[in-house]
């Protein structure tokens, strides 16, 4: 899942003395005693979010949820994560959505199935009719496929299923922000893209979308094209974030074309692409970014996920910096190329000249953990055009594994962080690294604004306890 790429759950675990206290607010963790008598009791509460991560959890649970439903009719948001050995059967599934029809007060579903190996085609099916029953949705989270912890899908998504699920999308014509995630599926093909596109196309009022289709690996450069298309018909498309990591079949033509086309979204204001681990980005593909860049001058943020593509070097680096030289209201910027080994010093002065520029920014992330060919010198470049960002608040980065960076390196970004008065978040990791040494960390007393900070040094040989 994405920024940003991700569907936007958080797990909450309240004390139990506080999980009935809260009438506008409900968030429960789900277990297998005195789940009914808690539902009653909240059966007027707006909010409802439910946590699955406990063996115990069974198929009986959800049916009693589902029971709930018909005295939640004031309900507005409903949150429901499963995940760990998560057994719903098909007939409670169906059951479940049948029951959405009591909330005719709901305009936000977020609903994360994760590792559930007992629902088929029919229940997806009854699922999509459940969804025809509450057009008035404003925020729709779906999110299907197989969790981080487990490799091993049992019954993911497939083609079917998300033609099911996007024709009852079709009927929701309110509706404002939508996640999809449908991860880790060989029966996901660009099928699922093209009518994912020709949903989009129906959704006028879309303002905030997230797809992710990370590691379907039936995915090819057609269905990416077809997607542009049903992104291109939302004129006022400000959020988008799109996830095809480990996506092994798209071409570096096929994401160059996805990039370049991003430019026709002049709309935007927040931009987040994850590909990693794909061997398809290339300096090329890099230099699509930077003409897209020309065309969303406004975005305010950005982030970008290329984490393990091994074939960027430096020149495909210095394409993507000269392009936010149109970005100048960025507000935000994430950058992940962790495990990059092609990038050296020379990416660290790329993107160095490029933020000089960047004077609204106030948050930056870069994660460049194990690339190497970084030494001092690269993140002393990096480091001095962080003396030109006076308005930072939060600052991440992570240098984690570049084996070649010393005292020196350390003494530079230290620096830099002394100018920055208005700093409230610092966070940095240089663990792995066997040259820095007890000289290198030092009190940063002059940053009183300072309120989160979190240093790494672990695995650095040469610091003492």
């Amino acid at each position: 899942m994405i920024q940003n790429i991700n569907s936007g759950y958080e797990k909450i675990h309240y004390p139990k003395s506080q999980r009935i206290k809260n009438q506008r607010d409900f968030r429960l963790t789900l277990n297998s005693r005195g789940l009914r008598s808690q539902l009653i009791k909240r059966a007027e509460s707006s909010q409802w979010s439910y946590s699955h991560e406990s063996r115990n959890f069974n198929d009986r649970d959800f049916r009693t949820l589902a029971k709930a439903f018909k005295s939640a009719n004031r309900l507005q948001e409903l949150k429901i994560f499963t995940r760990i050995f998560c057994r719903i059967q098909n007939g409670t599934l169906i059951q479940i959505i049948k029951n959405l029809k009591y909330l005719r007060s709901l305009q936000t579903l977020n609903l994360v199935l994760l590792e559930c190996s007992k629902p088929t085609d029919k229940g997806f099916e009854e699922f999509s009719r459940g969804l025809k029953k509450i057009s008035g949705l404003k925020t729709a989270i779906l999110s299907f496929g197989a969790g981080m912890a487990r490799m091993v899908v049992t019954n993911g998504m497939t083609d079917i299923r998300v033609e099911n699920i996007c024709k009852s999308l079709t009927r929701m014509r309110a509706l404002e922000e939508l996640t999809l995630e449908c991860m880790k599926s060989e029966q996901i093909t660009s099928r699922s893209l093209e009518v994912v596109s020709d949903c989009l196309k129906k959704l006028a009022s879309l303002s905030k979308i997230c797809l992710s289709f990370a590691s379907c690996w039936n995915v090819h450069d057609n269905g990416l094209s077809s997607l542009i298309e049903g992104l291109e018909s939302l004129k006022s498309l400000e959020s988008l974030a799109l996830d095809f990591s480990e996506c092994g079949q798209l071409s570096a033509n096929g994401i160059r074309g996805l990039f370049k086309n991003l430019k026709s979204f002049q709309s935007l204001k927040s931009l987040s692409l994850a590909l990693r681990s794909s061997n398809a980005i290339v300096d090329s593909v890099l230099s699509g970014l930077n003409e897209c860049f020309e065309g969303i001058d406004g975005l305010k943020s950005l982030a970008l996920n290329f984490h393990q593509c091994s074939n960027i070097t430096d020149a495909g680096f210095e394409f993507l910096s000269e392009g936010f030289k149109f970005l100048l209201d960025l507000s935000a910027i994430k950058l992940v190329f962790s495990e990059c080994a092609g990038l050296t010093d020379a990416a660290m002065d790329s993107i160095g000249g490029a933020l000089r520029d960047l004077q609204r920014l106030k948050n930056l992330d870069f994660w460049f953990s194990g690339c190497r060919g970084i030494t001092d010198r690269g993140l002393g470049a990096l480091s001095q055009s962080l003396t030109f960002l006076e308005d930072l608040r939060n600052i991440c980065l992570y240098f984690s594994h570049c084996s070649e960076m010393t005292d020196d390196g350390i003494s530079s970004v230290w620096r830099a962080l002394e100018n920055l008065s208005l700093l409230e978040s610092l966070r940095m990791s240089f663990s792995g690294c066997p040259k820095i040494t007890d000289s290198g960390p030092k009190d940063l007393k002059n940053l009183t604004s300072l309120k989160v900070m979190s240093l790494d040094f672990s695995q650095c040989q040469s610091i003492s306890n």
